[in-house]
């Protein structure tokens, strides 16, 4: 039998679970002696998640295709088979109005996965990098918003170029769901170094605006506490900006030892008071 492409035929498809299979209707979505391009077609929409309702094309003319109930194509994965040795019956040929629906269809559910998958890989890059310039900067992670910070920058990302991402994709020829991930990911390699995210989390992280409320922090505390408020608090707060760890200031500052770091920073700092009244 000559199979055609935008054919309905009936053939065995393995189930999506791996186990077994039934012989089921599939559109042909491209034909030739090496391989089979298929979408599975199923009557059973109401059951789905919302998620994968989303993938699913609704078969107009049915009827027309052959089909004996309302059925959906889904175009969430495009399977490729050895045609050699099928046993393949037709059941009739997609009319022209719902190929074009099928291929608007496809088009969005990709340039939707595009989106999904690109948001993806790129949170988790600028999480690496933000994990690794904190770390460099003696930032504790509970200084900033982690979460904030990884949507903010992925959201300017994502408008910026998913757009020309999808076009890229299309523009090659293969927007196969199969092939998305790794399309993506040669993209974000390509125009996401550590560099490039280095530079846009500086934006977000400024290490020395940190610091700076640590250390003005730390300075009003020893300023109304006995016995340190004998000092002038300018006194306080050009010592401890010398300080370069970010990290130990914090940690100070959270637990309240103002004994414990003047002892490790300022241990002068009673000197300070016999110059005041000298």
């Amino acid at each position: 039998m000559t199979i055609g492409n935008n054919d309905i035929v009936s053939l065995y498809v393995g189930y999506v679970e791996g186990h077994g299979g039934k012989p089921r209707p599939v559109l042909v979505v491209n034909s030739n002696k090496k391989k089979l391009e298929i979408y599975r077609i199923t009557t059973k929409y109401q059951i789905k998640s919302k998620y994968i309702k989303e993938q699913y094309y609704k078969i107009k003319e049915w009827e027309r295709a052959g089909l004996y109930k309302p059925s959906w194509v889904d175009v969430g994965e495009l399977k490729r088979i050895n045609p050699d040795g099928l046993d393949v019956k037709k059941i009739g040929t997609m009319t022209a109005g719902d190929r074009r629906g099928l291929r608007n269809q496809a088009k969005m559910v990709a340039q939707n996965r595009i989106h999904s998958v690109f948001r993806k890989r790129l949170s988790h890059a600028v999480l690496q990098e933000l994990r690794l310039f904190l770390e460099n900067n003696q930032i504790p992670k509970e200084l900033v918003s982690v979460d904030r910070i990884i949507q903010s920058i992925t959201d300017s990302q994502a408008d910026l170029n998913t757009d020309e991402l999808v076009k890229s994709i299309r523009a090659k020829g293969n927007i196969n769901f199969s092939s998305i991930n790794e399309q993506v990911a040669d993209f974000i390699k390509e125009n996401y170094d550590s560099d490039y995210l280095i530079v846009k989390i500086s934006q977000k992280v400024n290490p020395n605006i940190i610091k700076e409320k640590i250390v003005d922090d730390l300075s009003e505390k020893l300023s109304v506490t006995s016995p340190y408020k004998a000092v002038e608090r300018s006194h306080w707060a050009s010592k401890l900006s010398r300080v370069e760890s970010i990290k130990d200031l914090y940690k100070y500052a959270k637990t309240e030892d103002l004994a414990g770091l003047t002892e490790k920073y300022i241990p002068e700092w009673k000197e300070s008071i016999d110059e005041d009244h000298s």
